[in-house]
């Protein structure tokens, strides 16, 4: 009995004993569970909570309105349109590697009926009707226009592309719209929230990329900033330009301020204690970059998109479109997204963000800087990153009997085109198997390039090897073209051109506009040009929007203007070559020395052109480009000015590049030029 007993007890104890453990498994299981729910329960919140429908039909009327005038702009132009000079003077067009499959420019009149049609299509956008028809067919035209040629890569071009095709699947059209007017049952009040979301991170892309981009060495140091602010900063108010006018912490102003406005501008604008604040911060940054670098439509598209970053009901009262309809907006309809759907936009969310995450940052496959090598520079957010000047003199030559010919650049390309090949390695590669194909048609050929780029403030140095022959090389994705064509950047940053920069602002531009400008009137000037010494006259002042210019008269006839960094430096460059100039009185008292002495002192200007800074004969900037990129709008406004001043611009080449399109250089002989660019 005992026995018996003992053993039940036994038994009992080894029940007991393991039924903690079944509970402890199964409180394991439903915490696991539990963790699963409210996960998903988080991601579902975040993407399919119903909110307004507003921040759509805004994106929708302000993107259609934008890319209107984006379109307008490309019929303006003085002497021919902008879609003319682009798309269809030149006869050369470089397309996107990897989309060499795209058609050209289409041929005649008919590039003004695509850009006319494309215009009436985004009409269509504005007001809604046929709205996912129209959004594709935007896409579409879009897409067709950024592929045209990739001499005229714009960020913004690219980031109005990634805008129109997430409107495709956002339905902007279902409230305020044509459509909804002729059918009510389509008007819908509440949308997932996914559809805001998908608007403000893809609106950060270029705000965060860009800020990450920054975190760069030479950006720190304050280059380009410290090259471009002596000139660019003519086109700030007064009351700001004389605030930073003349400071060393200029340059680091506009680089750090620029850092942490990109860097930190979302998360501002998402929290509500800050959003006043940002808005204020952003409002200021872009119209500021837009009156010193008129970069086109890109200002304006990220100022008037800040709202987009508000709650979704903050839009309601600016979007209350019941005066138009002469009906209220009373509808309570959600668009609602059956499980099926869900998995469909994460999968599509993910994918979409996933790409835009990974993409820019490609360039860090590829050694070496990719404001230098520009490989997966393009797609990459790196806007206003580098300066540079150049030149580029292609040489062809003939397998089958050796005969070298010398390129004239401006036989086949226009002043923007010359300024990319001039300083950047894909466009030298993409315009040297044009040469290729042009001059090889019935026999063989090679093609050569002698170049020479600064960047960022750094001394001259080749940029492609000149004894590569370019028609047997090509990008790729997968290698590496330094060290095979492009030669690796090794000239260090700090400078004897970064010296003579710095003393030049501080100096000769201070003292510039504290004088008189109608005072410079009838000074001589001296420039290189090819490592030649010329000498000019200032025949006049003329004043222009974003500061003054002055007209100088060369001695060989020619004809340009410079701003007042370029005319300081051909003041003091002249200061220091006037016993070489035989129209200065003084230097007669120089060739009273002799033969020989006159003999050294012509040998003393081809050694000194050899040796002498090559910033003394580089040219004002050209800011519209890659960036934040903008060279229609720079044309634009230098067409105004040459309206007025055409008889100034006929002489047989300048010597500072400032031409209505780019800053090319051409050189005595017409044979080579320098040119530069942002």
């Amino acid at each position: 009995m005992g026995g018996a007993k003992g053993g039940a007890k036994v038994a009992n104890a080894g029940v007991k004993d393991k039924e903690p453990i079944k509970t402890i498994e199964k409180t394991d299981v439903s915490a696991e569970e539990g963790v699963k729910k409210t996960s998903k329960s988080t991601w579902d919140s975040f993407l399919f909570t119903p909110v307004d429908i507003s921040p759509l039909v805004y994106l929708r009327i302000i993107f259609g309105a934008i890319m209107l005038w984006e379109v307008y702009r490309h019929f303006n132009g003085r002497k021919q349109p902008t879609l003319e000079r682009y798309y269809m003077l030149p006869q050369v067009h470089i397309q996107y590697n990897g989309f060499n499959w795209m058609p050209g420019p289409l041929p005649g009149m008919y590039m003004y009926h695509f850009f006319a049609v494309l215009g009436f299509l985004y009409c269509l956008l504005i007001l809604g009707l046929w709205y996912r028809t129209v959004s594709i067919l935007t896409f579409l035209g879009l897409f067709y226009w950024f592929c045209l040629d990739m001499f005229f890569w714009l960020n913004h071009l690219y980031f109005a592309l990634m805008l129109n095709f997430i409107l495709i699947f956002l339905p902007a059209g279902r409230n305020a719209s044509l459509d909804v007017l002729i059918d009510p049952s389509l008007r819908l009040a509440k949308v997932p929230s996914w559809t805001t979301w998908l608007i403000k991170l893809t609106l950060a892309i270029p705000y965060i990329f860009g800020g990450i981009s920054k975190i760069h060495m030479d950006w720190l140091r304050g280059e380009p900033m410290r090259t471009w602010a002596p000139e660019k900063g003519d086109a700030l108010p007064d009351y700001v330009r004389n605030l930073l006018d003349g400071w060393y912490w200029t340059p680091y102003f506009f680089s750090w301020g620029g850092l942490i406005f990109d860097l930190f501008i979302v998360p501002l604008l998402l929290y509500q204690p800050t959003r006043a604040f940002a808005s204020l911060n952003a409002a200021f940054f872009h119209l500021m970059n837009d009156k010193m670098f008129h970069i086109g439509i890109f200002p304006w598209l990220c100022l008037f998109s800040t709202p987009l970053f508000f709650e979704p009901e903050t839009l309601r009262p600016v979007l209350n479109f019941e005066w138009i309809f002469a009906r209220p907006q009373t509808t309570t309809n959600e668009m609602v997204e059956s499980p099926k759907r869900r998995k469909i936009v994460k999968l599509l969310f993910c994918l979409w963000f996933g790409f835009h995450t990974i993409w820019p940052f490609r360039h860090h496959l590829y050694p070496g800087d990719v404001n230098w090598t520009e490989e997966a520079y393009l797609f990459s957010w790196q806007m206003k990153m580098r300066d540079k000047s150049g030149r580029a003199d292609f040489t062809v030559i003939y397998k089958d009997t050796g005969e070298k010919l010398l390129v004239h650049n401006s036989d086949f390309l226009i002043a923007v085109q010359a300024s990319r090949v001039s300083t950047r390695a894909e466009y030298i590669l993409g315009y040297a198997h044009f040469l290729c194909k042009h001059y090889g048609k019935k026999r063989p050929v090679e093609v050569y390039v002698d170049s020479e780029v600064s960047y960022n403030a750094r001394d001259y140095q080749p940029l492609v090897y000149s004894e590569v022959n370019l028609c047997e090389k090509s990008l790729s994705l997968f290698s590496t073209s330094v060290g095979d064509w492009i030669v690796p950047l090794t000239t260090p940053f700090e400078s004897k051109r970064k010296e003579t920069n710095a003393r030049i602002e501080r100096e000769g531009v201070a003292a510039i506009k504290k004088a008189n400008p109608t005072d410079f009137v009838g000074q001589r000037v001296a420039q290189y040009v090819d490592k030649v010494l010329y000498f000019g006259t200032v025949s006049k002042h003329k004043p222009h929007a974003e500061g003054d210019r002055w007209v100088i008269q060369y001695d060989d006839g020619d004809r340009e203007k410079l701003t007042r960094k370029f005319l300081a430096r051909g003041l003091d460059l002249y200061s220091k070559k006037q016993h070489l100039d035989y129209k200065n009185p003084q230097a007669g008292d120089d060739e009273d020395t002799g033969d020989e002495e006159e003999a050294e002192s012509e040998e003393a200007v081809v050694v000194e052109a050899e040796t002498e800074n090559e910033e003394e004969t580089t040219v004002e900037t050209e800011t519209g480009s890659d960036d934040m990129a903008g060279e229609v709008a720079i044309e634009a406004q230098a067409e105004n000015e040459e309206e007025t001043e055409d008889e100034e611009d006929t002489g047989s080449g300048e010597k500072a590049g400032n031409s209505e399109e780019a800053t090319c250089t051409p050189g005595n002989d017409g044979e080579s030029q320098e040119c530069r660019a942002d």
